[in-house]
């Protein structure tokens, strides 16, 4: 009802041709006719509270000042001033404030202000005072007043508006405009976030118009930009409208690395030395990975325990946008176990020695499993099937870690046909009875034969250390170091561990050997015997054709 009868008034005006009459009353649908909004006859008192009977026709997004005397801004607790803004009838917000806290008084020593802007889609305003002490009176009005801008400029009366259009078209949108630096609006892009109505022209978004710009000239540099609009209505009654546009940084840095690290144990990694694999860059800063930094460590505590573990790394730029990246350390045994022990073996051809006998001489040691003996298992054997006989054979035995990591261990097994029973190591052990006694020659063609001297060489030796020679016949473990000089002046040095052992009875093979019964005549002359049984018919033969050639005729 409020729009028909003020049409129909302007159409009663714009026929007459002239501005029209000034009301001699005060009316809610129109602005004043000058500063002051607030009139006596639209307030009544009741109940302790003075309000506004109709609500009064304001500015949209624009700043007023309401004004109030001092005894009321300083009344006992309990005084409140309520605001109501409506668009049309439709109430849009309500604001309370209270005068002794919220008001100032350098209005004067006799009246306080305070300042509110309006919201951008208000056409009404409704005011209301509660009294904390003192009844009100409607004749408090002529002591208050509400005008445009942001300062008390002296109290004026109310003046009746005219049914002229002196309102000017407001704006819609925000007033806040936030621009990303690495994708920025354009400037037509903002102006078309914003729209302009008028109360008597309708909508005038397509009349607004750019009076000044500072964005975009900067659109590209972080700061804060205004744009000032104004929009005309039919009666060139003008509003403008200031947009602040903010250009900030909203996109986080990229971080780029490896997914997974992978660190072999026992080898560790620090985290400055996987900070470097990585590179972080922001669009708008370019390089920030001197802000990287690490929130979660998984790692460290467990640099020594075979596993995958989490890293997650930070980097941030001035307008702090952070990112994130997670980066696995995975903690590997890649190492092979390592063999220790013999690596071949000088045998008799009378001595038995199994391939288990051979295993229990390695020892087997993985640096992340500690001690893998236990698991050595043989995988090739070329010695066993020939156990006795005179030649060269191979062993292989393998251990492998919980890693999976599998380390060999060829041992070589030279069967000789050399002195008496014995077995030599590595050219370093030499295990023998008690019942043989090695000599320096001996010990030299052992050596020759285990490769360990030339042959056919003739070798100066000069022996150093011995504990063998004298105690050859006793169990026990001896040492012998000789010195050979070859002709040519080089000089070998070999020193010799001799294990002597009781030796046992029966055979090699532990076969247990009974008396030995002396040989009989025809064991002993088997030989002769025999040849003679088989010479005599031949010998018989020729006495015979001899005898028969003496025959005379």
């Amino acid at each position: 009802m409020k729009r028909i009868w003020l049409f129909a008034l302007l159409t009663l005006v714009t026929i007459a041709g002239s501005p029209g009459p000034r009301l001699q009353a005060y009316s809610p649908h129109y602005l004043p006719g000058g500063k002051n909004y607030l009139s006596a006859d639209n307030f009544q008192y009741a109940s302790g509270r003075l309000s506004a009977i109709e609500p009064f026709l304001v500015k949209p997004y624009t700043d007023y000042a309401l004004t109030l005397p001092r005894w009321y801004a300083e009344n006992a607790a309990g005084s409140e001033v309520t605001l109501t803004f409506f668009c049309d009838e439709e109430e849009l917000d309500t604001l309370i404030f209270d005068p002794y806290d919220d008001f100032s008084d350098s209005g004067g020593t006799n009246y306080w202000f305070m300042t509110f802007r309006t919201p951008v889609d208000v056409n009404y305003l409704s005011l209301s005072f509660e009294d904390g002490r003192d009844p009100f009176s409607v004749t408090a009005i002529s002591e208050m007043q509400l005008e445009e801008g942001t300062t008390f400029t002296g109290l004026e009366a109310y003046v009746a508006g005219t049914v002229t259009d002196v309102n000017g078209p407001y704006f819609q949108g925000n007033p806040v405009v936030i621009s990303n630096v690495d994708d920025p609006l354009s400037l037509e892009d903002i102006q078309a976030g914003i729209s302009a109505f008028d109360v008597i022209d309708g909508e005038v978004t397509g009349d607004i118009e750019v009076i000044s710009d500072q964005y975009t000239g900067n659109r590209t540099i972080l700061g804060n930009y205004t744009i000032l609009f104004r929009v005309s209505d039919q009666c060139l009654n003008s509003t403008e409208f200031t947009m602040t546009v903010k250009v900030v940084d909203v996109n986080p840095p990229l971080i780029t690395g490896p997914g997974t690290v992978v660190v072999p144990h026992p080898q560790t990694r620090t985290i400055p030395d996987l900070t470097a694999l990585l590179t972080a860059s922001d669009q708008h800063e370019g390089s920030v990975v001197q802000t990287l930094t690490v929130v979660s460590d998984g790692y460290t505590a467990n640099a020594g325990t075979v596993g995958d573990y989490e890293v997650i790394f930070e980097a941030s730029d001035t307008s702090g946008n952070r990112s994130t990246y997670s980066l696995t350390v995975s903690v590997v045994d890649q190492a092979a176990p390592v063999f220790s022990g013999i690596s071949e073996i000088t045998i008799g051809y009378d001595h038995r020695l199994s391939a288990e006998d051979i295993r229990a001489m390695l020892q087997a040691q993985d640096g992340y499993d500690g001690d893998l003996t236990t698991d050595i298992i043989l995988t090739s054997d070329g010695y066993s099937a020939h156990l006795h006989e005179v030649g060269q054979y191979l062993l292989v035995f393998a251990v492998t870690d919980a890693g999976g990591n599998t380390a060999e261990k060829t041992v070589c097994v030279r069967v000789v046909d050399l002195i008496g029973p014995i077995i030599y190591f590595d050219a370093s052990v030499i295990r023998v009875y008690n019942t043989t006694v090695l000599t320096l020659t001996d010990f030299t063609t052992l050596l020759v034969r285990a490769d360990e001297l030339a042959a056919n060489t003739a070798y100066v030796a000069e022996v150093r250390f011995d504990s063998y020679t004298a105690h050859a016949s006793v169990p026990g473990t001896y040492h012998l170091t000789v010195d050979y000089v070859h002709p040519n002046g080089t000089l070998v040095t070999k020193s010799l561990q001799i294990v002597v052992r009781e030796k046992p009875i029966g055979n090699i093979d532990g076969i247990p050997v009974g008396p030995v019964a002396e040989p009989s005549f025809f064991e002993k002359n088997r030989s002769w015997i025999i040849g003679s049984v088989l010479a005599f018919p031949v010998i018989v033969a020729n006495v015979i054709f001899f005898f028969l050639r003496r025959k005379p005729h």
